[in-house]
């Protein structure tokens, strides 16, 4: 992951996606590496695809944290799924009523 995040500070996405293919590879479980994924291909405007990977995050968090589920519900709002953002949401403010930060000011 270390070089993933080398590689993304240096403008080197392309690089950067494999090694965090070859991090979920190894380990599905890898959180750091999904939601570095879903960070490229949303820098790529590719919202769609940077959904699925934050989808995969969240759900290896069990939906514990707001930050990655705020990501997920800005790219569902991006790709044009507007129930599924505020379903993300809804989820996130039942389990955390005090969170209620902009993420994307």
């Amino acid at each position: 992951m270390l070089m993933a995040e080398v590689h993304i500070q240096n403008g080197k996405s392309d690089m950067a996606v494999i090694f965090c293919k070859k991090c979920t590879e190894k380990d599905k479980s890898c959180k750091k590496a999904w939601e570095r994924l879903g960070y490229i291909r949303e820098k790529e405007s590719a919202y769609t695809k940077a959904a699925l990977n934050y989808e995969t995050a969240w759900a290896v968090t069990q939906k514990s944290s707001p930050n990655i589920g705020f990501k997920l519900a800005y790219n569902y709002l991006k790709s044009g799924r507007n129930v599924d953002a505020i379903d993300v949401c809804n989820t996130i403010l039942k389990k955390f009523p005090n969170c209620t930060r902009n993420y994307y000011e």
